[in-house]
């Protein structure tokens, strides 16, 4: 993983919102009004679900990730990648089109999305939507998702596509979640050795000051039974996994 992007980060003071097709987060940092989404080579997002997330925002189709934005009629600002997953025609189409295209190598220590986060760090990006980033290789999930939790400043991420999302709380940070579509789990998953103090209220095993240990795991598959939820930590970097069957 790039060095720089990983940081210790100070925790902002300013809120937002964010609305997903599916759900609705409220951050403690700023989101601004248009921000990248990064669309991954992993399982591509619906195309529906993909077109009502892209208004208005730059996509950034990271290889394979150019063959999502194709099946739903979307043109990327920018591609990126060393073009060994996308569909060839596609690649070659985009290049002819104009699209500004940033060549990888093949032989790197880094995948094509952490160069992007990388791209997006550079350019003092405070916020990335990333998508299709699920229901591809382990190795690649786990780099990135590594990669999109200890971010450096001023760049936060969230994952997100219509079968799952994941979110990340820094130390003394909490979010809401309000759901106009309930997920089937939610879990929350350890970033750090441990993560001390979560709370969390709406869910069937609400929890109070707990600590989770990313060596033994004790907080997923919980059950959603309100349409908001809080979650909190106080020491920590926490995932919080959202899946929808």
């Amino acid at each position: 993983m790039p060095e720089n992007i990983v940081s210790n980060i100070p925790t902002s003071t300013k809120n937002s919102k964010l609305v997903l097709p599916q759900l609705t987060v409220s951050v403690p940092y700023e989101i601004p009004s248009a921000f990248p989404v990064l669309v991954s080579g992993g399982r591509g997002p619906e195309p529906g679900w993909l077109l009502k997330i892209a208004s208005g925002h730059p996509l950034w189709a990271i290889d394979h990730g150019l063959d999502a934005c194709r099946n739903a009629g979307l043109a990327p600002a920018m591609l990126l990648g060393d073009g060994d997953s996308a569909d060839p025609e596609a690649w070659l189409q985009a290049e002819t089109e104009g699209i500004p295209t940033r060549h990888c190598p093949r032989a790197k220590d880094y995948t094509d999305t952490q160069l992007a986060l990388q791209l997006a760090i550079e350019q003092q990006q405070s916020f990335a939507l990333v998508t299709g980033a699920f229901g591809g290789r382990l190795d690649h999930l786990y780099s990135l998702t590594v990669s999109c939790a200890f971010t450096a400043s001023p760049l936060r991420c969230l994952l997100a596509d219509e079968q799952e999302a994941l979110l990340f709380l820094r130390a003394d940070e909490s979010m809401e979640l309000e759901f106009s579509k309930r997920p089937d789990s939610l879990s929350l998953l350890p970033f750090t050795t441990r993560c001390l103090g979560v709370n969390s209220r709406g869910l069937h095993w609400p929890l109070k000051r707990a600590t989770i240990t990313q060596s033994l795991p004790s907080a997923t598959s919980n059950w959603v039974k309100a349409d908001k939820v809080t979650l909190s930590v106080e020491h920590g970097v926490l995932g919080v996994h959202l899946f929808w069957a």
